[in-house]
């Protein structure tokens, strides 16, 4: 696996960052004046040779411009040393200030702390998927993993989406996904898998090629708006390129054609409500329980009431309505369909239970 290392330029990105959001303004602006105040302290200790009370007393009445009287008169470079703490003290105290006042009557507030969870939800993430943008498709698929409870995170550059993704409780990186620090900060490095669904074929391209050199073991999905386009994403590390319009056009043709069958597959892609029916798969390893059964004597059926559609072979040979008598082998993908909640806990299942 290469090494994330992300570049020179991160550092300007996390600045403006932290600098965007007011909490992160109000942190710094505190921090500031606390080095100030030590700063001051300290100068009037070793130029002015005072003890640290009377250093601190007048750091606070410089500080706050209060006008008080000195300690002691001051000498001409103490005098300059206390100019030079008047004007960073008034800059960063009304900074502090505004800040504070800002965030304790705007609703940025609410935002600002949302925002620090979410990061913590995404840093927190272990084997989860990187949705590449929020577009119509982008949203489908969010809805059919969270409809399948799978962990994802949502890479988009539109900050204007920010607040509806809160509301909405979906993990996100605001942020470009052809560039490496994104998805480096989205946790590529602990993702199972990637699918990008831009708005256009070359930024799809950059952020597959881009997902493929963090990663050249994950497993990458993208969608494809100009079917000439294809063949360059499966060149750059694309696992499977999706053509939404060709898939739809399917579709509509199946549905004139053969209703009921396209009725059955609107039951089990349909998820605008909780789906009653899907389609599921499970790997068979060593210590699976049914290797070296038949279909017929496994019981699959009976404890999970699921049925087995198709078994693709380790050598990527797919195998559609296997016999009662195949015997099933360590290594093979068994593709099944019941009700979704039976699906999903045997998708969920340790390999030895299976």
């Amino acid at each position: 696996m290469r090494k994330m290392t992300p570049e020179p330029d991160s550092i300007v990105n996390w600045v403006r960052v932290t600098w965007n959001n007011p909490v992160r303004r109000l942190q710094l602006a505190i921090l500031a004046l606390v080095l100030l105040i030590v700063f001051s302290t300290v100068g009037y200790i070793v130029i002015e040779k005072m003890s640290p009370i009377d250093a601190l007393y007048m750091t606070a009445i410089t500080i706050t411009t209060v006008g008080f009287g000195e300690v002691r008169p001051l000498s001409p470079l103490g005098r300059m040393f206390t100019i030079s703490v008047i004007l960073l003290g008034v800059g960063i105290a009304t900074t502090a200030i505004t800040e504070g006042i800002r965030v304790a009557l705007e609703p940025v507030l609410w935002v600002a702390f949302q925002r620090r969870r979410m990061e913590k939800i995404v840093n927190g993430l272990q084997n989860h998927y990187l949705v590449c943008g929020y577009g119509r498709v982008g949203r489908q698929v969010i809805r059919d993993l969270r409809a399948r409870r799978a962990d994802f995170v949502l890479i988009d550059s539109d900050e204007g989406i920010e607040e509806r993704l809160l509301e909405s409780h979906i993990p996100f990186v605001i942020g470009d996904a052809t560039r490496e620090e994104t998805l480096i900060e989205a946790g590529i490095e602990r993702a199972r898998g990637l699918v990008t669904v831009l708005t256009n074929d070359a930024d799809n391209i950059m952020t597959v090629l881009t997902a493929r050199m963090l990663r050249p073991d994950l497993l990458i999905i993208s969608r494809v708006v100009r079917a000439e386009s294809e063949q360059k994403l499966r060149a750059v590390g694309a696992h499977q390129v999706i053509n939404p319009y060709q898939i739809g056009g399917h579709r509509v043709a199946l549905s004139l054609l053969r209703p009921a069958v396209n009725e059955f597959l609107h039951r089990i892609f349909h998820f605008d409500e909780s789906p009653f029916i899907d389609i599921g798969q499970i790997t068979l390893q060593e210590n699976s329980r049914i290797v070296g059964q038949t279909i017929m004597t496994c019981d699959l059926r009976s404890k999970y009431q699921v049925n087995i559609l198709a078994i693709q072979q380790d050598n990527g040979e797919m195998i559609i309505t296997p016999a009662p008598d195949y015997v099933l082998r360590m290594g093979e993908t068994l593709v099944i369909m019941g009700p979704s909640e039976q699906v999903y806990q045997l998708e969920r299942e340790r390999p030895e239970s299976i």
